[in-house]
Parts: structure tokens; C-alpha cells; sequence
């Protein structure tokens, strides 16, 4: 059975939703079209999210963008969430 594009964004959703914040959209250069090109890094394993479907892949970083997934620097934010654990008394990471 193939899933449809809506199933599969489903098994999908928790990087805009429920872990969205373990989730980095990292710019790495520009499509032919102009509109940015990203790689999708998650911050909790520092493993990159392969997704062959381009069609759904370019989906799935669509509605990370509407989410407002962050966008940089995976390190960046990684730093920046030690900062915060430190300053509300959590061993961070």
C-alpha cells in the first residue's frame, strides 16, 4: 500500500509540533527558483532528517517554516539552549 502525501506528513508532524524545538532548518544555499534551500537537523541525536520524497520534503520544510521551526545555526541554538537549562537550574546537554 502507498501512503498518500497527507499520511505520510502525518508520521511526520512532531518535527512542527510536539519536538519542534529539536528540530533546526539549516540555510544551505538557493533553489534555481530563488526561494531558500535547507537541511533538516535534529539537535536531540545531531543526525540530519532524510526525506527522499522531494515533494514532501519540500512540504514537511514549508510547514516547519509556518511553525516557526528555527532557522541557523544548529550550534548556535544548541549553545543557546544550555544558557537557558543553566539559568532555570538544569544540567544542560
Amino acid at each position: 500500500m502507498n501512503a498518500t502525501i497527507e499520511e505520510r506528513l502525518r508520521d511526520l508532524e512532531y518535527m512542527w509540533t510536539t519536538r519542534k524545538d529539536d528540530h533546526v532548518l539549516v540555510p544551505i544555499g538557493v533553489n534555481p527558483n530563488g526561494s531558500p534551500r535547507y537541511f533538516i537537523q535534529d539537535i536531540s541525536t545531531s543526525h540530519g532528517v532524510i526525506i527522499e520524497d522531494n515533494d514532501l520534503a519540500e512540504e514537511v520544510k514549508r510547514r516547519m517554516l509556518d511553525a516557526g521551526v528555527y532557522v541557523g545555526d544548529p550550534e548556535e541554538i544548541q549553545f543557546r539552549k544550555a544558557i537557558i537549562r543553566k539559568r532555570l537550574g538544569r544540567q544542560a546537554p
